[in-house]
């Protein structure tokens, strides 16, 4: 079984891939006050870096049409928006804005107030996007992730405790913060994937990721250890962190551009398949399949997998072939394509051949499965039936589906001139014999000192 998903490809002849648009926006909150930046009106300043996906690279650019979930990025302990350039230049080409809040920089920061000010850039970006006035109308896709490094990390878990406008959180080696986000994640519901480098010894992960991520009470919830990884290197260089890192004796063994490549290949298909309602096969996939990495999950979605009973024609009815199809796991409803045109779940009239299905989830999750039906002839032991015989099309194959008994005795099948056709152990039911071109007539099968008559009439 083959699963596919579905990429687009830009070609230099159509649409070219989105450039990356840069604004600042100064939000609010009248009830609060201190912040960063000025100009958003009463109340506590929250300057905020946006990157969207643009018609043209740069400050100010029109944004490119289409709709487009939020991802809000907060910063770690006095580290600045811009060592995130390498998570924004990643995501926004991808198909997201990314707000970044620059208020809690300082030495004494409040924890608390930061996972508020996210809170804030998430609604006042929501509203942006109904505000006839503001370059993202009718841009913003009502979906929301609330992410962030280190302290900005710990502080996403506080900001999405009963928030309603978040849809599923990403921390990047988050830290335990004042108040405690390993409390504060037991009210978190929503989808969530913790990050920890291995060699972290700023945020120990058996201190700080892991008791946030064994503390959620998030529907699906992952926890992925990059192999010698460290804390800083989910962003680019900042002196502080870098700083902050080398003296903590952490054991990094890969390096930043790995760290960053690993994280990139799990984020995506993470965020689009919970902001974007795209395949979860796709992200479950690369975690199965990507070296590196260790992960944890707790998560109650079944891969989409298909599987059919089989009905093969016969020779008194050549056309009388059917599939009937067990469709579990991925996203209801279903869409169906058969390789002989038949858009349904369960074909009939099927004559002997080979019949591939794809089957589509709503996610658009893709699995193709193929059945390979065979004329069905009598096959007589002194006058009974006991045994199934199939013929391969076009293959000359004499299958023997025999009785569990006899597994592990020798079997030799000899034609009507006494010659061995076909030898060996039996290890399974099913032998497959290749005969002569006209395979038709009087065998004899030898199990152990016992011979068998049979008689293939096709």
């Amino acid at each position: 079984m083959r699963i596919h998903w579905v990429l687009a490809v830009w070609l230099s002849v159509g649409i070219l891939p989105a450039q990356v648009g840069h604004t600042t926006i100064v939000f609010n909150d009248p009830s609060r006050t201190g912040g960063f930046g000025s100009g958003g009106g009463p109340g506590r300043q929250i300057q905020t870096e946006i990157y969207y996906p643009a018609t043209v690279t740069g400050d100010d650019t029109p944004i490119r049409p289409g709709l487009y979930p939020i991802v809000i990025i907060g910063h770690g302990f006095v580290m600045v928006w811009s060592a995130y350039q390498n998570l924004w230049e990643a995501l926004v080409p991808a198909g997201y804005i990314v707000a970044l809040p620059r208020t809690e920089g300082s030495l004494s920061p409040s924890h608390q107030d930061f996972a508020l000010d996210m809170q804030i850039v998430a609604n006042r970006m929501l509203l942006e996007g109904k505000d006839p006035n503001s370059r993202f109308y009718g841009h913003i896709h009502p979906k929301v992730a609330i992410t962030g490094h280190s302290m900005g990390g710990g502080c996403a878990v506080l900001a999405a405790q009963q928030f309603p406008n978040v849809h599923c959180i990403v921390g990047f080696a988050p830290a335990n913060t004042n108040p405690s986000a390993i409390i504060a994640a037991a009210n978190v519901t929503v989808p969530a994937l913790i990050f920890s480098g291995s060699g972290d010894s700023v945020t120990p992960p058996y201190q700080h990721q892991l008791p946030i991520y064994q503390a959620l009470s998030s529907s699906c919830k992952w926890y992925v250890s990059l192999l010698g990884g460290g804390h800083c290197y989910f962003a680019n260089p900042n002196f502080n962190c870098d700083f902050g890192e080398s003296s903590a004796g952490s054991t990094i063994t890969i390096s930043r551009a790995q760290q960053q490549s690993f994280t990139t290949r799990i984020l995506l298909p993470f965020l689009n398949a919970c902001l974007k309602d795209s395949c979860m096969g796709k992200f479950l996939d690369t975690l199965s399949t990507i070296s590196g990495i260790t992960y944890q999950s707790a998560c109650p979605y079944q891969p989409l997998s298909v599987s059919g009973q089989i009905t093969h024609p016969t020779y008194s009815n050549p056309s009388g072939g059917s599939i009937t199809l067990t469709v579990v796991g991925g996203t209801p409803p279903y869409q169906y394509q058969w390789s002989h045109g038949f858009t349904g779940s369960d074909p009939t009239g099927l004559s002997a051949g080979i019949y591939s299905v794809q089957v589509r989830d709503a996610a658009g999750c893709e699995v193709i499965q193929t059945f390979v039906l065979s004329l069905t002839s009598s096959l007589y032991e002194d006058g009974k039936k006991p045994f199934i015989v199939y013929s391969l099309p076009f293959q000359n194959m004499l299958i023997l589906e025999l009785h569990p008994d006899y597994i592990e005795q020798d079997w030799c099948l000899y034609n009507s001139l006494g010659q061995i056709v076909g030898q060996g152990r039996i290890e399974s039911v099913r032998i497959e014999v290749k005969l002569p071109p006209c395979g038709a007539g009087l065998y004899r099968l030898v199990i152990g000192n016992q011979a068998k008559s049979l008689l293939w009439m096709p």
